[in-house]
């Protein structure tokens, strides 16, 4: 019987016909195992090396020690040549002496980088009035991405991965309890926020908390996509989905490169030029703040932005579990740090016609609607459900491009990438096109 034959690696790469090489292709495999991510990265970095020296990494694995050394100097002093920060540099040397590694060639001779300032190494994070002055000018979907970068210190990658195929679940805060009827409620807050070992950078799970202000966006998050979109949310749903706009998104995960374009634009919306890591480094510095007045201990600090350290060690050799006095005494050292050095509000008292009519706005400001469209139709707290849902409809087929119905005309070549978007092919034109309309069932 014939050996069934394995799926390429990273097929989209543009240095993907490094692995027809099969010893490369198999490290490559190997540093998959522990990071695709890493992996990626590691076959980037070599592709981008064999480029600059018009070498392959056959070559590269058949040298010598002395010139694998020399090789390393060579390549230092390009890459500094070429503006790459010391960083940079570094990452390129550890994966290169991996490969080498990976060959029995241990390479151990130093090369000296730069003392260069990093580019972010003066980076002013936001003060508490900036960071809720960025929160007033996202929707509920962003507002979420940065409570949980700046509340709870998780980097981009744990709201979705890299691949948009996994990512923090509504499981993943076991406090938070979803209704069929669209109600969501906390058991208790600061809610806990579990980060499993896959989606951890130190691929260690490891805990966090989201204050009342953070978890009142979440519950005006999720409120909204069951009550207004439909979706059914459970425990294994994405806690942030994708754009609600396009209706073959909902449910699933956003890509870490679309979460951080959507904190860039907000932060930008707000009049600043930070970077969307800035809000993790407001957890950080606002932490360090709470550890200076006595309300944390750099031992919670660390754990909770996911780094190794003692209480890891002890939440490892316990199988994923800390002690109850632990947990509750961290999570009331930081209810208090969160109070004082976090949140940028104190939560108001509303009324629930208020919640009615604040939500439905933000909701039809997600499907497009403008301030101006909105003023026109008054008071949308007075609408039935059927009325708001005729409008949301409305403005979907708007942004699918139909004029009414659920039908409309695509070149024919174009009917490949219709087809993957979740459209169904209907029938030919005489004029090279096709007729495709909206997937139903």
């Amino acid at each position: 019987m014939a050996e069934e034959e394995k799926p390429v690696l990273f097929p989209r790469s543009v240095y993907r016909d490094l692995l027809e090489d099969e010893g490369f292709a198999v490290w490559i495999e190997n540093v998959s195992r522990g990071s695709r991510v890493g992996a990626e990265v590691a076959l980037r970095r070599m592709g981008r090396i064999c480029g600059l020296f018009q070498t392959t990494q056959r070559d590269l694995a058949k040298m010598s020690r002395g010139e694998a050394g020399d090789f390393l100097f060579r390549l230092v002093s390009r890459l500094e040549k070429e503006g790459n920060r010391s960083s940079s540099i570094a990452g390129y040397m550890k994966t290169l002496r991996g490969w080498w590694l990976f060959n029995d060639l241990e390479v151990t001779r130093r090369v000296r980088l730069s003392r260069y300032v990093g580019l972010y190494d003066n980076e002013r994070v936001p003060t508490r009035q900036e960071l809720h002055s960025i929160f007033g000018h996202a929707d509920p979907q962003k507002r979420v991405c940065c409570a949980l970068m700046a509340f709870s210190g998780v980097r981009p990658g744990v709201i979705g991965n890299m691949y948009g195929d996994d990512g923090l679940r509504v499981s993943d805060l076991p406090e938070l309890t979803v209704g069929e009827d669209g109600s969501v409620s906390f058991a208790r807050t600061p809610a806990m926020v579990m980060v499993r070992r896959t989606l951890s950078k130190s691929g260690r799970q490891y805990l966090t908390f989201l204050p009342e202000q953070g978890c009142g966006y979440v519950r005006e998050y999720i409120g909204w996509r069951v009550r207004i979109t439909g979706e059914r949310v459970g425990p294994s749903s994405p806690l942030v989905t994708a754009n609600q706009m396009n209706p073959w998104h909902r449910g699933k995960f956003v890509r870490t490169t679309n979460i951080g374009d959507d904190v860039r634009h907000t932060i930008r919306a707000a009049g600043f030029r930070w970077r969307p890591y800035v809000l993790r480094r407001y957890f950080d510095t606002r932490m360090m703040g709470a550890e200076q007045e006595g309300h944390v201990i750099r031992d919670y600090r660390t754990f909770w932005m996911g780094h190794v350290g003692d209480i890891e060690h002890v939440y490892t050799l316990n199988k994923g579990q800390l002690p109850q006095d632990l947990l509750d005494g961290m999570r009331q050292a930081y209810a208090r740090a969160a109070e004082r050095h976090l949140e940028t509000i104190v939560q108001p008292t509303i009324d629930k016609g208020e919640v009615v009519s604040t939500a439905r706005v933000e909701a039809l400001k997600m499907f497009g609607y403008s301030d101006e469209e909105l003023a026109e139709l008054g008071d949308v707290a007075k609408f039935d459900m059927d009325r708001l849902q005729e409008l949301i409809n409305e403005r979907t087929k708007k942004m699918l491009g139909l004029n009414g119905g659920t039908q409309k005309v695509v070149p024919a070549e174009e009917l490949e990438g219709w087809i993957e978007q979740g459209w169904d092919y209907k029938r030919d034109l005489p004029n090279g096109k096709v007729v495709i309309g909206l997937r139903t069932g």
